[in-house]
């Protein structure tokens, strides 16, 4: 027996209507016809895998501080789906004797419209910025979309002598990308802030190291305050770096490089460092420092940051001050755990003899 569904042997009818298939020459035959009778069920809406992937970036910044998070979003086919009864029916002299049901099959539609799909956040997946006609590489995305960056630091702009953009366009490459794709533009006004700020406290402290001597006590608490604001805003910046080193050099009258020459390796107050530091947390401590501090390695931004430390402690505690400086009894000058630990890396590294540079630092501070 043959199934003619398609051809000259029958005819296919949906919604009241059949689709007869005959055995025999005529439709008209007198026996034994099938026919497949399909009734509509209902319709769904179905949709196509998603396509034209792009990205999306959504920029929070903090002085140089950018934070990215990137979105991915495609577009779906929506397909329209018509649900189909079939049932097989058996005919002798045009009367119905027996029925077979076939189950259900779906009638797929074109597509009527696209829709916006799979929107999700996008992992591992590289971000650049571009600048112009070049391209800085941010770093890669975590499993939240977001990387974060020191922009002013990527971007070198102390280095080069040039002023923060106004804005930057964000480029992605996905893991199934083969190259760049835009992602938007962003503005960049916090980081216009952020220069402006550094420059003008560059400017003000510089003319306060520039006067000549003796400087007032005055001069001297502000060019404190200018330089903390400094090591906060913008401690990687070339142009804070060379003041710093104008700063101390000014401090003891000598160079810091020089000082950092003759080191005495105390181990046994980097071993109290290292206590405290495990006792205390490492909240308040630099990474720098404690990677010098448990490895006990030594260089210049791990001291710098300690004598920064102890200059606060003396200036907070100056009962420190009050007579000579001892080793013997600076645990009794309510030094915090941060500037105890800061101490002990400075002796480590100086040696007890350090005690007198401490009382040079007293000797210098404006009370």
């Amino acid at each position: 027996m043959h199934n003619a569904r398609d051809g000259s042997r029958g005819r296919r009818v949906v919604a009241g209507f059949v689709l007869l298939v005959a055995s025999g020459v005529a439709a008209c035959a007198s026996s034994d016809s099938v026919r497949i009778v399909e009734t509509p069920a209902g319709s769904v809406v179905t949709y196509g895998a998603p396509k034209d992937r792009v990205y999306a970036a959504e920029a929070a910044s903090e002085r140089d501080v950018l934070r990215l998070r990137i979105r991915e979003r495609s577009v779906c086919d929506k397909i329209p789906v018509q649900m189909v009864e079939r049932v097989e029916e058996t005919l002798d002299d045009g009367d119905v004797v027996s029925r077979r049901n076939l189950g259900k099959r779906q009638v797929a539609g074109d597509p009527t419209e696209t829709v916006p799909c799979d929107e999700t956040l996008t992992r591992d997946a590289e971000v650049s910025l571009r600048l112009g006609n070049e391209t800085f590489l941010l770093g890669t995305t975590d499993r939240d979309g977001l990387v974060v960056l020191d922009v002013s630091d990527r971007l070198r702009l102390s280095l080069y002598g040039e002023n923060a953009p106004v804005e930057a366009s964000v480029e992605v490459r996905g893991p199934r990308d083969v190259a760049n794709v835009p992602a938007g533009r962003i503005a960049l006004a916090s980081l216009i802030t952020h220069e402006a700020r550094v420059n003008q406290l560059l400017a003000e402290i510089g003319l306060l190291l520039d006067k000549p001597e003796p400087r007032t006590g005055q001069d001297i608490r502000r060019s404190y305050e200018l330089y903390a604001q400094l090591r906060q805003l913008a401690p990687k910046d070339a142009r804070f770096l060379g003041m710093a080193a104008r700063f101390w050099e000014l401090f003891y009258s000598r160079k810091q490089r020089e000082a950092t020459e003759n080191l005495a390796r105390n181990l046994r107050a980097l071993d109290k460092a290292r206590e405290l530091l495990k006792a205390t947390g490492i909240a308040a401590i630099p990474v720098f420092a404690q990677a010098a501090i448990n490895s006990g390695g030594v260089d210049a931004e791990s001291l710098e940051w300690a004598e920064w430390q102890l200059l606060g402690g003396l200036r907070q505690h100056p009962v420190a001050c009050q007579g000579r400086f001892s080793w013997r009894a600076s645990l009794g000058y309510g030094f915090d755990p941060a500037t105890r630990i800061a101490l002990d890396y400075l002796r480590f590294a100086y040696g007890d003899g350090y005690a007198s540079r401490a009382q040079s630092m007293c000797r210098r501070l404006p009370f």
